[in-house]
C-alpha cells in the first residue's frame, strides 16, 4: 500500500451508487500506511444498497494511471494542491480512436536483419513500452523475442531486409475529476477532464526495407 505523510488530513470520499459522499476526517491519526487508516462507514437502507464501494487510493496520478483503476483518488495531486485536498477521479466512458493503428516498430528489434525467414515470439512472456500517437502517451503491451521454450513464428522473406512491427487499437478512456478542499467538500467537477490513452488487441507484422 501506498505511504502518507505525517499529519496529513485528508477527506475520504465514500462513493455509493447514488453518488460520491466527502466526509470530513480532520481528526485522522498521523499513519504510515493507508491501510492502518479505518475508513468510516455509511449506513443505507439495504432496500436501496446491498454494498458500499471506496475508491483506490493513490499517492499520485502516474501510480493510479499505471494500475489501470476506473475509480480513484489522488493525494498529492498537483491539479488540487492549491486547494490543501485531493483530486477523485470517475471513469465515465472510452471511445475507439483507430482500428489496428502502425505503433511503430517492436521494442526487440533496433535495426532491419537480411537473410532471416522468420522470427519467433514468446507464447508467455510480454514487454509494455510507451508510444506516441497524435503525440500523446500511450502504452503498448507485446510479446518478446523468443527462440526457444514456448514461442510462435511469423514468416518473413529471406530475400528482403526485414523489421518486425506493430499495430494496435487505440483506445481513449475519459474521467470527470472531481477536487476537494483540506476539509473533504467538493469544489468543482470537471467533466471528461482526464484522458487516458491505451492500446489493445497488438499485432506483430514485417516491415521490409
Amino acid at each position: 500500500m501506498l505511504g502518507l505523510r505525517k499529519n496529513w488530513k485528508v477527506g475520504i470520499v465514500v462513493t455509493l451508487l447514488m453518488g460520491s459522499f466527502p466526509i470530513n476526517m480532520n481528526n485522522i491519526k498521523a499513519s504510515e500506511n493507508i491501510s492502518d487508516i479505518e475508513l468510516p462507514l455509511i449506513e443505507v437502507g439495504n432496500q436501496f444498497y446491498d454494498s458500499q464501494i471506496t475508491p483506490q487510493v493513490f499517492n499520485t496520478l502516474e501510480e493510479a494511471t499505471l494500475a489501470g483503476a476506473d475509480h480513484f483518488i489522488v493525494l498529492n495531486d498537483s491539479n488540487a494542491r492549491y486547494l490543501g485536498g485531493y483530486t477523485e477521479y470517475v471513469y465515465k466512458r472510452q471511445a475507439k480512436l483507430y482500428t489496428q493503428k502502425d505503433v511503430g516498430f517492436h521494442p526487440d528489434f533496433t535495426r532491419y536483419r537480411c537473410n532471416v525467414n522468420s522470427y519467433g515470439f514468446s507464447t508467455t512472456k510480454k514487454r509494455t513500452y510507451t508510444v506516441q500517437v497524435d503525440y500523446k502517451n500511450v502504452s503498448v503491451t507485446v510479446s518478446t523475442e523468443a527462440a526457444s521454450g514456448s514461442f510462435f513464428t511469423i514468416p518473413a522473406n529471406a530475400s528482403k531486409c526485414s523489421r518486425p512491427y506493430v499495430k494496435a487499437d487505440i483506445y481513449a478512456k475519459y474521467y470527470d475529476v472531481k477536487y476537494y478542499n483540506e476539509f473533504g467538500q467538493l469544489f468543482k467537477t470537471d467533466s471528461e477532464a482526464h484522458v487516458v490513452r491505451n492500446a489493445t488487441n497488438e499485432n506483430i507484422y514485417v516491415k521490409y526495407q
